[in-house]
This record gives C-alpha cells, structure tokens and sequence, in this order.
C-alpha cells in the first residue's frame, strides 16, 4: 500500500456521515459531521488537507454507492471489510460515530485496512435481484409450512400434489 499524507475513516450512515481526517505526520485529527451524504461537500471538504490521501468505511447497507459518488469526484476511498477491522475489546465501550472514523483513519495509516471487490452498479444490480429472490422463496416456503401447520392442528390436511408429483 502507498504512503499517506492524510488518511480519511468514515463512518457512513444514512442520515449522517461522519469523517476524521487523520494526519499522518503530526499525527492531528480533524473530525467533521456531515447531515446526509453530501458526496460534493465531502470531497471539497477532503481536498483541504495534504495529498496523497485515502478514504475508507466499512462495507455495510448503502453498499458501494459512497465509494462509487467519491471516486467520481476525484477521491481515491475503499470499502474495507468489517471482518477484517482491528478491534479492542475498549472499541465496543466507546462505540460512536466519531470514534469508528477515527478508528478507519487509523487503520488506514496502520495498514490494516482489506478492501473489498467494489462490483459494476450491473453486477451489483443482479447480486441484489438473486438475494431479493433467495429472500422471497424462504419466506414463500415459512409461508406454507405455517399454513399447513395451521390446517392440520384443524384436522385439515392437504392433499394435493405438485407437477411433479409429490405430495
């Protein structure tokens, strides 16, 4: 991994983002919050501090859109896996946005930090569609063990059969 003049850990939710930039000489933290996720605000905001630069958050629910709008606008970021993350058994006492930022500068500049595969938006596209579709036929197939359960607590059993012929 390159040498960083200012790492940038964040802490990205979807009402807020949370960024500590950490300087890698003197070792200062500057830590802002942003409402929302202004991509443009942050990357302005990021362009202030010396370069070379890198970004990080954990990989989690909004998924590879953050890294995909930064790099967009110039900003070399990674989605680190959370796995991966060194974490103390004091991290958990002290659990807020501002700390895990910090945390991802550090990690960033301790290079512990293992990015994970940031797909196409297509590929991404089709890995939600096949979990959206996995999802589905598990609730499909509780849906019908309840119902069946119901019924035959009711003396009713189900006699039907499938095209293939099993009961």
């Amino acid at each position: 991994m390159a040498k960083y003049s200012t790492a940038f850990g964040m802490d990205v939710h979807l009402r807020s983002t949370t960024v500590c930039a950490l300087d890698a000489d003197t070792g200062e933290a500057v830590t802002r919050r942003f409402p929302g996720n202004p991509w443009g605000e942050i990357a302005g905001w990021m362009d202030g501090f010396p370069g070379p630069s890198l970004a990080a958050y954990e990989s989690g629910y909004l998924g590879f859109a953050p890294q995909r709008e930064l790099a967009r606008l110039g900003v070399e970021c990674v989605v680190a896996a959370v796995s991966k993350i060194p974490r103390s058994a004091a991290d958990s006492a002290s659990k807020n946005d501002r700390n895990d930022a910090a945390r991802m500068a550090k990690a960033i500049l301790a290079h512990d930090i293992s990015p994970v595969w940031v797909p196409s938006p297509e590929v991404e596209g089709i890995r939600d569609l096949a979990g959206a579709y996995d999802g589905a036929t598990a609730r499909l197939a509780t849906a019908k063990q309840r119902l069946l359960a119901f019924l035959a607590k009711r003396g009713f059993v189900y006699g039907g059969t499938t095209p293939a012929g099993n009961p």
